[in-house]
């Protein structure tokens, strides 16, 4: 009857080296998500920055009713609607490895004219 406990006993006893197995399995996991995480943040930015992008050129469309010029890899679209002006601004994002997250972000912004 004692020979059971003593095997279940030997077999506890057996766990070295478990926390190492456990560490290289969770390992590139947590390497993979804190990329992953890394490259959301940089297209968040890169969004803010078109969006910033976009509101400046329909302001200096709406002030200079001429060609407005957009910053270094900033494509950008101005339509006139007639009593409103809308600025697309399309921004190329730094692709991440998996090519899970968008190349491109986009911004709008609309300014409406006024008549003074």
């Amino acid at each position: 009857m004692r020979r059971p406990w003593k095997r279940l006993r030997a077999w506890m006893r057996g766990d070295d080296g478990a926390a190492t197995a456990e560490f290289a399995v969770v390992l590139p996991v947590v390497v993979a998500a804190a990329a992953l995480l890394l490259y959301l943040a940089r297209a968040s930015v890169t969004q803010i920055s078109c969006q910033d992008a976009a509101a400046d050129a329909a302001r200096a469309a709406l002030v200079r009713d001429d060609d407005v010029s957009a910053p270094a890899g900033v494509q950008l679209t101005v339509t006139d609607g007639g009593d409103h002006i809308t600025v697309t601004t399309t921004c190329r994002v730094l692709a991440d490895p998996l090519g899970v997250l968008p190349t491109t972000v986009h911004g709008r912004a609309v300014v409406m004219k006024q008549d003074v």
